[in-house]
């Protein structure tokens, strides 16, 4: 493509791309914002001169984003084209999955900000989960790389930029960079294609600066000292993004477990909402203990005092997100004495496949406390059942969003929900009781967190902020098993009965000490009321997805 029209075709398509997302330009950034370029200096001479560079930077990056397919230096024009234009693309997927559908045109301020990004590089192995999701994205994705491979394709001699002229055409585009580093990330305010990789930049070093200082963090050993054992076997089940109400509540009470109903999780994101529940943090706590060093905490983990109970470790990871996640560091898998990884394919099978170990340990000698990590019902849903299964139970209606084409997809988006649920879950645990289990166990199931089902007017199912956070992203179920008939059960099922709908996974984590053998008092003291106690006058969990931006929302 060295002829005239080559450089024609980019201008047809630079053309094409600010008809087609012309809405997303008027919220871009302005280059007249009052931003601090000087964060580490002190100077007035630099504040005064950085407020005055700031605009001419800016319109020069922008004129740099129109210049770049035109340079005659592959070496600059093919990374810098790619760059910015998928970081159009990334930015426009993303508002459009989280916009609310009663707004007109996109939010006023279409920044996407650093705390989003750092969620998803966090979560950047569940990036063909979310592509199965929001398929409905994959006609764009190919309509950018075909624009991707004109812009790159090398222009025409008559309508290009040749020699020096390449350097100096990306000559903002490096002061914006210099800018950047400078500032820590405070000029980040820049058009998106040049913007969003300097806030993703920023995320990414975020998320390896966490993992590093969490890695070297060592929890403290446990000064509790436990009494007598009331149990042989202690199962702990945690599943993924399942809501309250969408389990067959009546075949779990026909298989004997007690009905707490819809129980308040510790956030509504899996990776601080797991940390916080395996660790007992307290609501008093937080969000502040994660504020300085992310999830990273020296507070003994569960399984440190399932160790000191005498109890064998073992943990069963069905999540298939690989080993360090959700804040899980070397420290903590030291106190394991056996660890057990399903990435059993298609994903469907893989909590069976788990469910097959559970079983097998749970009839091997001794005691031990087990923790299964289910894979659950994470998006996308279709993935998490058998073509063609037939649905045994369906949840409760949902709140119908505004605008009636999102209505069409809820109700896509419900059914394969609830078809996952019943296979996942319903499926699951009618296996698991169908083993058999040994008299002395202790069972309690829950969930990380809920889902939203498009009642926020949004596609975001889980991990949002702000208004547009609904009380089902917190909401899950709990359910505990136990046969024997001492005071311990008898309280916890008439509590079952007498508080449905009042508990949170606050409570969760004493119950599973004093199970383990340790007193109710000192437990109580330490990390605050549990199942055997009234429930809490007040109960919410932690909203949002950068643990360093957490907030509270409050259930009734």
């Amino acid at each position: 493509m060295r002829k005239s029209y080559a450089s024609w075709l980019k201008i047809l398509a630079l053309i094409l791309l600010l008809i087609v997302y012309r809405d997303y330009l008027p919220g871009e950034p302005s280059p007249f914002l009052i931003v601090n370029l000087e964060a580490a200096s002190k100077s007035s001479i630099v504040r005064e001169i950085g407020t005055f560079i700031f605009p001419v930077v800016w319109i020069g990056s922008a004129v740099s984003i129109i210049l770049c397919p035109f340079l005659s230096m592959g070496i600059l024009r093919i990374p810098f084209a790619s760059i910015f234009l998928f970081s159009w693309l990334f930015d426009v997927a993303i508002l459009k999955v989280g916009q609310e559908s009663d707004s007109i045109g996109v939010p006023n301020e279409n920044m996407i900000d650093t705390g989003t990004l750092t969620l998803f590089w966090t979560n950047r192995q569940r990036l063909l989960d979310a592509l199965e999701t929001y398929s409905e994205f994959m006609p764009m994705i190919i309509a950018f790389v075909c624009i991707l491979l004109v812009l790159a394709w090398k222009p025409s001699q008559k309508i290009s930029i040749r020699g020096k002229w390449n350097i100096v055409a990306c000559l903002p585009i490096f002061i914006v960079v210099a800018m950047a580093l400078y500032s820590r990330g405070g000029t980040s305010v820049f058009p998106t294609p040049i913007g969003l990789p300097i806030r993703f930049a920023d995320a990414v070093v975020a998320v390896a600066k966490q993992d590093e200082v969490a890695e070297h963090f060592h929890a403290r050993p446990v000064t509790l000292h436990p009494e007598e054992s009331r149990f042989k076997k202690i199962i702990m089940i945690m599943d993924e993004s399942v809501r309250a109400g969408f389990v067959n509540s009546a075949l779990f009470e026909k298989l004997g477990l007690i009905d707490y109903g819809a129980t308040v999780s510790d956030g509504n994101c899996s990776h601080f909402s797991r940390f916080i529940f395996k660790r007992g943090l307290q609501p008093a706590d937080l969000p502040k203990a994660f504020i300085p060093n992310g999830l990273a905490s020296e507070e003994p983990t569960i399984w440190q005092f399932a160790k000191a109970a005498g109890f064998k470790t073992v943990y069963i990871d069905a999540l298939g997100d690989g080993v360090f996640h959700d804040g899980i560091n070397s420290d903590e898998l030291s106190y394991i004495d056996e660890k057990y990884y399903i990435h059993s394919q298609p994903n469907y099978l893989r909590d069976f496949d788990a469910l097959k170990r559970l079983t097998t340990v749970i009839s091997g000698p001794g005691r031990a406390f087990i923790y299964l990590d289910k894979q659950g019902v994470h998006h996308a849903y279709q993935s998490k059942y058998p073509p063609g299964e037939a649905l045994t139970f369906e949840g409760p209606a949902v709140k119908l969003p505004v605008n009636k084409d999102l209505r069409e997809y809820q109700r896509d988006l419900v059914g394969r929900y609830n078809r996952a649920v019943d296979w996942s879950v319903n499926r699951f645990i009618s296996q698991l009781f169908s083993h058999g289990l040994p008299e002395d166990t202790l069972l309690i199931y829950t969930s990380d967190h809920g889902q939203s089902l498009v009642e926020n007017n949004t596609k975001l199912t889980h991990c949002t902020s702000g208004s547009i956070t609904v009380d089902g992203e917190g909401l899950v179920p709990l359910f505990v098993y136990l046969r024997q008939d001492t005071p311990f059960s008898r309280t916890l099922g008439d509590n079952g009965k007498n508080f449905r709908d009042k508990y949170s996974h606050f409570q969760v984590f004493p119950t599973l000490l004093i199970a383990l053998g340790y007193p109710r008092d000192a437990v109580t003291e330490s990390y605050g009321s549990s199942l055997l106690d009234p429930p809490p006058a007040t109960r919410g969990f932690l909203k949002g997805g950068d643990v360093h931006q957490l907030e509270w929302q409050m259930v009734k």
